[in-house]
């Protein structure tokens, strides 16, 4: 009996759930400004980012060499102690962090949670990768898309009937974790075969994974920096206000990654198969592509933009309509340059790419640290726009230099 193909299944599943998990952040604070205020908008904002970028410790990249080692190099187990290892680092991170910034502690409960919300999903990203590996990453998908709708759900009731998002925010962690417990575990135990746990192979996999862990967690870094910059110097609505403007840069984002998603594996044939000119004409059919989606999406927020926002919002931001296309553009910048590190890794060139990443993440830091205590939100949208511009102009040039490379020698 043939074995039975879940490709399509795969596809439509896995979009669904990574869409609907992108946007659970857009409906949480949405639900937050309307009845919590501005304030715990601003506290909840930052938290959530300061999540996500500790979320890639959690996930430490290893996923990759889960679903695509055949060879049998780490064994299931090693997988997963190792995801219980960056978990727990999660979580001391916070805490360290949260020891040495003299937060309020409803803010020190919402980092602590938000964290502990990411770790489940982290954890859980090892049990997609059984899945996955068995042919079955619609389960994974449709993981995602419950949590992410049951969690927006229930913090909305919880919400609207405490008026508390400490409470609120608790509530997540146990939809997260029940539906791990009866679908996530029930669904990856079958594809899961014990192991002994070898040292040195745990310490090998940690090594092999760095260099991907350290260019996800500056990508992070970069698209968020003004976030964590704006902690700390401007007031919690006033984080809350950039949050908001620079939530359609995850439109932009999600448009990147349509549009890259089914162009991998053509674009790796073509590099294997020497066709370089084809490989050349389709990145920049993708990134022409691209342009075309952002000045529709620009068009979109300067027509439709901040009168949409301040219903979605329930705040005033008419004087931030410049920002908000600014952030768009730089949001776009961000967008191409990660086309074009894509097609680099198909060239398997990546080390200066994490070189490209550190010199944006000081730039960033730099320009953030003066722009926004002279300029206040405006100086932080300024500053984002600027390094995404320049990190786009960097990558740019290292894809032309290293494909020229590519062509002149005439294989990888």
């Amino acid at each position: 009996m043939p074995a039975k193909n879940n490709n399509r299944k795969n596809v439509i599943w896995n979009t669904i759930g990574i869409t609907m998990n992108s946007f659970t952040s857009l409906f949480f604070m949405m639900i937050i400004n309307h009845i919590n205020g501005p304030d715990f908008g601003g506290i909840y904002n930052f938290s959530f980012s300061v999540a996500s970028l500790l979320f890639v410790i959690g996930i430490y990249s290893t996923r990759t060499f889960q679903v695509s080692e055949s060879k049998g190099k780490y064994n299931d187990t090693e997988y997963l102690i190792g995801k219980v290892i960056t978990v727990a680092l999660m979580m001391i991170s916070i805490f360290v962090m949260i020891l040495i910034r003299n937060y309020t502690a409803t803010k020190n409960a919402i980092l602590v949670i938000l964290v502990a919300y990411k770790c489940i999903e982290a954890f859980c990203d090892t049990l997609y990768g059984y899945m996955q590996k068995a042919d079955e990453l619609y389960l994974a998908g449709q993981s995602l898309f419950f949590k992410a709708f049951l969690s927006v759900a229930v913090f909305l009731a919880i919400d609207v009937t405490t008026k508390n998002v400490v409470m609120a925010s608790l509530s997540t962690i146990a939809v997260s974790v029940i539906i791990t417990l009866l679908w996530d575990f029930s669904r990856s135990k079958k594809h899961y075969t014990r192991g002994s746990v070898r040292a040195k192979q745990m310490r090998e996999m940690f090594m092999e994974g760095f260099p991907i862990f350290a260019f996800s967690f500056l990508s992070i870094f970069v698209s968020s920096a003004p976030k964590f910059m704006i902690d700390g110097v401007l007031t919690e609505a006033q984080q809350n206000i950039f949050g908001i403007i620079a939530m359609p840069a995850t439109f932009v984002s999600l448009c990147g990654q349509y549009i890259m998603g089914p162009m991998i594996v053509p674009l790796t044939a073509a590099v294997s198969e020497a066709r370089f000119k084809d490989f050349k004409t389709t990145i920049y059919k993708m990134v022409g592509l691209l342009c075309g989606a952002i000045l529709m999406i620009e068009l979109a927020a300067f027509l439709l933009g901040i009168p949409v926002l301040n219903i979605m919002y329930k705040i005033d931001l008419i004087e931030y309509r410049a920002g908000l296309l600014i952030i768009i553009a730089g949001a776009g910048f961000f967008a191409v340059s990660s086309v074009l590190s894509t097609a680099l890794i198909i060239m398997r060139k990546n080390n200066m790419q994490l070189v490209i990443y550190c010199i944006s993440s000081v730039l960033s830091i730099i320009l953030c640290y003066f722009l926004i205590r002279a300029k206040e939100i405006h100086g932080a949208v300024i500053a984002f726009a600027v390094v995404m511009l320049v990190h786009v102009i960097m990558y740019y040039l290292y894809f032309v230099v290293q494909y020229k490379k590519l062509e002149k020698q005439g294989h990888l």
